[in-house]
C-alpha cells in the first residue's frame, strides 16, 4: 500500500500553506474541503465565518452612561466611601469613590462630580483621622508626665466626631444622588474636581 499525495487541485487553497486563519494542514493527511471524507460517505463541514471585529474599550471612548445608571454609580461613590471608612475604621474610605472615578469618571459628569466630591471628602476625613491620632499619640505620651489628658481627650472626642459625620454625611449624599441632585460636602477640602 502506497500513500501517495493527491494531485493539488488548482481551485482550491494550497494545503501545505496556512490559511487565512493561520492554520492549514500540513503533509499528506491534508484534506481537500471540495472532496468528499473517503470511506465515510460525509459531506466536510461548512467553513465557519471569522468573527467580526468587536471594538474593545481601549479603542475610544465609552459610550455614556443612562440617568438610571449614572445615578446608580453615583450613589455608589457615596456609600463605597461610607463602607471603606467603617471597613478600616476611617483609612481606606478612600478607595472606593477613586475606583468609581477612574473607570465611570469620563462616561458621566453626574458620576465624576459624586465620586470627585465623595473622593475629596473621604481625603478630608483620613487627614483629620491622621492629625487627630498624631495629638492622640502626643497626649498619650504626655499622660505619664501628668500632662496629657487634656489633649488625649481632645483628639478621643475629635475622632468621634469625624467618625460620626463620616457615617451620617454619605449617607446624605447617597439620598441626594438617588434624587438625581447633586450634593456638595461640607467642610471638605476641594482636592479632586
Amino acid at each position: 500500500m502506497s500513500s501517495a499525495i493527491p494531485p493539488h487541485n488548482p481551485n482550491s487553497p494550497n494545503p501545505s500553506q496556512p490559511d487565512e486563519y493561520g492554520y492549514g494542514q500540513q503533509g499528506p493527511h491534508a484534506q481537500n474541503s471540495n472532496e468528499q471524507h473517503a470511506g465515510h460517505g460525509q459531506q466536510p463541514h461548512a467553513q465557519q465565518a471569522p468573527y467580526a471585529h468587536q471594538p474593545s474599550a481601549a479603542q475610544g471612548a465609552q459610550a455614556p452612561l443612562s440617568d438610571s445608571d449614572a445615578r446608580l454609580w453615583a450613589i455608589l461613590a457615596h456609600l463605597s466611601m461610607l463602607i471603606g471608612s467603617l471597613a478600616s475604621v476611617g483609612y481606606l474610605g478612600w478607595l472606593g469613590p477613586l475606583v468609581i472615578l477612574l473607570v465611570f469618571g469620563s462616561r458621566s459628569p453626574f458620576v465624576r462630580q459624586a465620586a470627585a466630591g465623595a473622593l475629596n471628602f473621604a481625603i478630608t476625613i483620613f487627614i483629620a483621622q491622621v492629625v487627630l491620632g498624631i495629638i492622640a499619640a502626643i497626649g498619650w505620651i504626655l499622660v505619664w508626665v501628668l500632662v496629657g489628658l487634656i489633649p488625649l481627650a481632645i483628639a478621643g472626642l475629635g475622632l468621634v466626631i469625624v467618625w460620626v459625620v463620616s457615617i451620617i454625611v454619605p449617607i446624605l449624599a447617597a439620598v441626594t444622588a438617588n434624587r438625581g441632585e447633586a450634593y456638595r460636602y461640607p467642610l471638605t477640602w476641594h482636592i479632586i474636581s
